[in-house]
């Protein structure tokens, strides 16, 4: 014999559908919430990317024209400050000019996004900094705030 439901009141379905309702909202809202969090992470990166190599682009110029590439190598280094941050590469026309770490980005394997950092160096010319970042670091700390989001604000 098939399971059959009895009908119910007219409670227990405004009930049911209630309980739909606010399962379906508090959904939306944690991905809506994710997709800000995702979008606000990204914008802040770019900024801290950018800011960075214009900062050193430069100095990194300097002694690449100095032909100190060790130096130039160490200011490169400064990308190491950013955990999510794995290589950094100074190009210059095209042409890879040093590297952090020394065997370069494109020796680095793994399912890393690459981003180009254009920096204009005072006498006008352009040059770029390669950077790969690691986009789970990301993620992973996106997915710790939202987690904790409903205990945050829980207190007596």
């Amino acid at each position: 014999m098939p399971l059959r439901l009895r009908t119910t009141g007219i409670f227990k379905r405004l009930l049911i559908l209630c309980l739909g309702t606010a399962l379906f909202v508090v959904a939306l809202s944690v991905a809506g919430l994710h997709v800000y969090r995702t979008d606000r992470s990204t914008d802040r990166v770019a900024a801290e990317l950018a800011s960075l190599a214009r900062a050193i682009g430069p100095l990194t110029a300097t002694y690449l024209d100095a032909g100190d590439k060790a130096a130039a190598a160490r200011t490169l280094k400064a990308f190491a400050g950013m955990h999510y941050v794995i290589c950094a590469d100074y190009v210059d026309d095209g042409d890879k000019r040093v590297s952090w770490p020394n065997l370069g980005c494109e020796k680095i394997a793994g399912e890393r996004a690459q981003h180009s950092l254009p920096v204009m160096l005072p006498d006008g010319t352009m040059i770029s900094i390669n950077v790969r970042i690691d986009q789970s670091i990301l993620q992973q700390r996106i997915w710790q705030k939202l987690r904790f989001l409903p205990f945050r604000y829980w207190r007596l």
